[in-house]
């Protein structure tokens, strides 16, 4: 029998399903009530009934989050889990991944979303490692991402125990890891360094987006996450995976997730066991680049126009150029509207088309009427996995204005995926020479330092990020975040400063 009146579990269901994506339907309320009563003992809440009153007074807190989650969802994994998946990986997905990229770039980038404490991301890892033989050679980006800062804290600690080896291999413990106390073992730092574990929500936050990494990503899994969403959210949530893959990108789920109309932006690959999909591309990405107009490339790099990167060239004086005509103006700022319209749908192909159509340009050739025009093209490319594109046109964007903290900013974002650390860190302190301010590029210059273990440099960033953060509601949406509120990005640093700690 219930506790809570239904009146209360109907209006607990929809608060749920609006900040959580979760599906109470009434033939699941008994499950609701019992776990609303585990999330009040986590809470620290008398009972039940206070617990839910509580959570309908506002919007959930991260705690509230991580107490909910505990309650509600499976948080428990193991390495090489569903043995046909992992299988369809090694033998078939990962290898023609690799071939395809060792022909042109040799660099993979693979998200593991819903990660909870990180055994399917070091599965990933261990699996690259034994297929690539030269992968010092490669730039490979292994993103792990929950909702839960707690499982975050542990997948970075990287220490388990015996129930997270239960079904796999035998190799795995002996060539991966070192005993650490009774029936505790670390994974060893060469694959601890693969993977990088960052909070995010897969209902509120924004993605694909290069504020957290989630762009143009070759594979995403997705397992055993979906189930809990209601339709409408699961549905909204592919879509936005889909977008975040790269032409014919790959996306895994779990067997369970099926029914969720992921055939409306993926197609089904035959593998028997294992659920496999390849996103449905509405173009050859190699073509779109042999066709389409870009921008050519600069004379000299910005990077090389100063003797010290963080102070900026004076604001670029006019040359003469003739100042483009009122209509072609309009014209320009009509093409900037459709494409970013069409970009925030993942239509790539027809925003880049919009933007550097004839009717939107002006003066020389492939030069952008205006700066945020060259600012979406190199979000557009970035997002197709093109970072020489991207570059370019952060560098067009820059040329049209050198003051633009922005710019230097998106700049400094396709440095750091390029893996030119150096380059990255001098266009973010031209970033906070330009803007003090800038929280993102506090942010940013955090992720750098700590990638590069240097943890003390990257504390005192996330401080100075969050200190700035104070100046914000949560739900304040922050400047070139692609939409991220306040309150996420600081749940997103307390969770990676959490899991240094640890």
């Amino acid at each position: 029998m219930s506790s809570l009146p239904e009146p209360l579990l109907s209006h607990l269901s929809d608060h749920l399903a609006a900040q959580m994506g979760w599906h109470f339907p009434r033939e699941r309320w008994k499950d609701l009530d019992a776990g609303i009563a585990v999330a009040a003992r986590e809470l620290g809440i008398k009972d039940g009934m206070h617990c839910a009153r509580e959570l309908l007074t506002s919007k959930l807190t991260q705690r509230q989050i991580e107490a909910l989650t505990h309650a509600f969802t499976v948080g428990e994994t193991y390495f090489f889990r569903d043995p046909r998946s992992m299988a369809a990986l090694e033998h078939h997905v990962l290898p023609a991944l690799i071939q395809a990229r060792r022909r042109s770039h040799r660099r993979l980038r693979i998200w593991s979303a819903g990660c909870c404490t990180g055994e399917e991301a070091y599965s990933i890892a261990i699996l690259l490692h034994r297929l690539l033989p030269d992968i010092a050679d490669w730039q490979i980006t292994l993103l792990g991402t929950d909702v839960n800062a707690r499982f975050l804290q542990k997948a970075a600690e990287g220490i388990f125990g015996d129930w997270s080896f239960r079904d796999a291999p035998s190799w795995l413990r002996d060539n991966y890891f070192r005993a650490v106390g009774p029936s505790r073992f670390a994974i060893v730092p060469r694959i601890r360094s693969m993977v990088t574990f960052a909070y995010l929500n897969l209902c509120e936050d924004v993605y694909p987006s290069l504020t957290n990494n989630t762009n143009a990503m070759d594979l995403i899994l997705c397992r055993n996450v979906l189930m809990y969403f209601s339709t409408a959210r699961a549905q909204h949530v592919i879509h936005n995976f889909h977008r975040s893959l790269v032409a014919n990108g790959t996306f895994l789920v779990s067997a369970v997730e099926t029914s969720v109309h992921i055939d409306q932006h993926f197609v089904a690959l035959p593998f028997e066991g294992a659920t496999v999909y390849r996103n449905r591309s509405e173009f050859d990405l190699a073509a779109l680049l042999a066709t389409m107009p870009v921008s050519h490339p600069m004379s000299t790099s910005v990077l090389e126009t100063h003797d010290d990167p963080a102070i900026p060239a004076a604001p670029a004086m006019e040359t003469g150029r003739t100042p483009p005509e009122t209509d072609a103006a309009h014209s320009s700022a009509d093409a900037y509207v459709r494409a970013l319209a069409l970009f925030e749908r993942g239509n790539y192909v027809d925003a880049i088309a919009t933007l550097t159509a004839p009717a939107a340009i002006s003066g020389a050739a492939n030069d952008p009427v205006d700066l945020q025009s060259a600012i979406l093209l190199a979000r557009i490319h970035a997002n197709l996995g093109d970072l020489g594109a991207a570059r370019q046109w952060s560098e067009q964007a820059i040329a049209i204005d050198r003051t633009s903290a922005v710019s230097h900013y998106l700049q400094a974002v396709i440095l750091q995926e390029q893996n030119d650390f150096a380059a990255a860190a001098a266009a973010l302190q031209r970033v906070l020479y330009l803007q003090g301010d800038f929280v993102l590029a506090y942010f940013a210059l955090g992720n750098l330092e700590q990638r590069q273990g240097r943890g003390s440099a990257a504390t005192r960033h996330f401080a100075n990020a969050l200190n700035l953060l104070r100046r914000f509601d949560d739900d304040a949406i922050l400047p070139y975040s692609d939409g991220m509120a306040a309150g996420q990005l600081r749940e997103t640093i307390r969770s990676i400063v959490s899991a240094d700690a640890a």
